[in-house]
């Protein structure tokens, strides 16, 4: 089941995370792989390591939807069945609005016609599903 094709990937509900021709982006477009591909099972155990700037960091954050994935297909368990804890919090330079709105500026937001209304419709949903699922469990397995 396609669960959305935000930024031009197919994301799709699985129980094992794949990544298929993924194309993985540095933060101002640099291509640092241009189609990722692997697959992680549930109980598998993975090390990812590389140098600074090398799209560790990027993958995650595709992974996490908090950056849309360009290209490809990306498979992923349903947000109550996966859990990420980043290394440091994930949130760009600037005003609340700019942190709700990420990875878009206020100038595309407005060349795609989405209103502020529009834009807090869209936090206000995430934000409550989010609540949703930190009052179902406190320890993370």
């Amino acid at each position: 089941m396609i669960c959305s094709t935000r930024g031009g990937a197919k994301i799709v509900e699985s129980d094992n995370i794949i990544f298929k021709d993924v194309p993985i982006l540095s933060p101002n477009s640099d291509v640092l792989v241009p189609n990722m591909t692997f697959e992680i099972k549930p109980g598998m155990h993975l090390m990812i390591s590389g140098p600074n700037g090398c799209g560790k960091s990027s993958l995650f954050r595709i992974l996490g939807e908090l950056w849309p994935a360009t290209g490809g297909t990306v498979y992923k368990p349903s947000l109550d069945k996966i859990f990420y804890i980043p290394q440091r919090p994930y949130l760009p330079y600037g005003t609340l609005r700019d942190q709700l709105i990420y990875p878009d500026l206020v100038s595309t937001q407005k060349k795609k016609n989405i209103t502020d209304e529009v834009s807090k419709f869209i936090s206000f949903n995430f934000y409550s599903n989010f609540n949703k699922f930190s009052k179902k469990s406190d320890s993370v397995t």
